[in-house]
């Protein structure tokens, strides 16, 4: 027996992260993210989508096996503060 009605949107029985890979995906074959576009980093992109940082690491990760986006892990560098590394010995 299905639980989905009939008349059910077949998109709305998706999980979350289907429906976000396939927003993503529809914005990229329609050019609204043109090759080479850079997206916020995923706590900004979550938010912006109402969805937890797991749900769009599911998403954009369908989509990078799929082929529709290249992921690179970028880390922010700071300088640590003169009083903190007085303290620290040199290597």
């Amino acid at each position: 027996m299905n639980n989905v009605p009939e008349s059910a949107n077949p998109t709305e029985a998706q999980h979350p992260y289907m429906r976000l890979a396939a927003e993503f995906r529809r914005r990229i074959l329609d050019g609204e993210l043109p090759e080479g576009t850079k997206l916020p980093n995923h706590r900004t992109l979550a938010a912006e989508h109402g969805v937890a940082v797991a749900t769009l690491q599911k998403a954009l990760g369908q989509l990078q096996v799929e082929g529709y986006i290249q992921c690179r892990v970028v880390r922010a560098l700071g300088c640590l503060s003169r009083r903190l590394m007085q303290g620290r010995s040199s290597c």
